[in-house]
């Protein structure tokens, strides 16, 4: 008996979906990028990335384990925890309401909060050029990295998440996809198809404390 390798089924299926889409709305696909589950969840905290959004979330955990700012730094030295930021290029703009909004929304997916910071001017890495309530909790080591690594620039504003991994990726992935629809963050593509492969073959259930399929 022959059985198909998991590339050959790959390659049938996204041969077919993509001659339905050309046969019924006369759509061409491009051929479908790779990506793996870890690479999918620590960019975008979700397994199924709507990749039209143009945001993305930035791993900040090893860069606050020292940071007097507790939210941060019990979670960062706790083996499951995840801290990640998200960018929001010229988010400076968004008004309170829309910021508490946010943090509203998050909370579904369980998380305690929503912190922020609203970068004023890039180049002044202390309470001047950064407006939060959490920045005099930060060194300024921690406070470099975060904006390096974000890419962040004047007029931008930062999310940060701090928690256990799965509500970090669950409440940043979803926010992320929220912003990206409602304030234009698109690259502009109607589709944007994508494999996710290796996923993990088990999962840990909270709820029932066991592992399943």
């Amino acid at each position: 008996t022959s059985f198909m390798s998991e590339a050959e089924i790959t390659a049938l299926m996204e041969k077919l979906i993509r001659t339905v889409f050309k046969e019924a709305i006369d759509v061409d696909l491009p051929e479908f990028p790779r990506m793996t589950y870890a690479e999918a969840m620590h960019r975008f905290g979700s397994d199924k990335p709507d990749l039209r959004v143009t945001l993305e979330l930035t791993e900040i955990t090893d860069a606050v384990k020292d940071v007097s700012f507790k939210v941060f730094a019990n979670v960062a030295n706790t083996p499951e925890g995840r801290v990640a930021a998200l960018r929001i290029p010229g988010g400076a703009s968004l008004t309170r309401g829309e910021i508490d909004a946010y943090s509203t929304f998050v909370a579904i997916y369980g998380a305690k909060g929503l912190a922020y910071i609203k970068v004023n001017d890039v180049t002044q890495i202390n309470e001047t050029g950064l407006q939060s309530p959490i920045v005099k909790n930060l060194h300024e080591t921690a406070l470099k990295a975060i904006i390096e690594r974000t890419g962040t620039q004047s007029g931008d504003l930062i999310f940060f998440c701090a928690d256990k991994a799965k509500i970090v990726n669950d409440s940043l992935g979803a926010l992320r996809v929220k912003i990206g629809h409602e304030k234009g963050y698109l690259n502009g593509k109607a589709w944007e198809p994508l494999w996710v492969v290796d996923f993990p073959m088990f999962d840990y259930d909270e709820e029932s404390k066991r592992w399943v399929a």
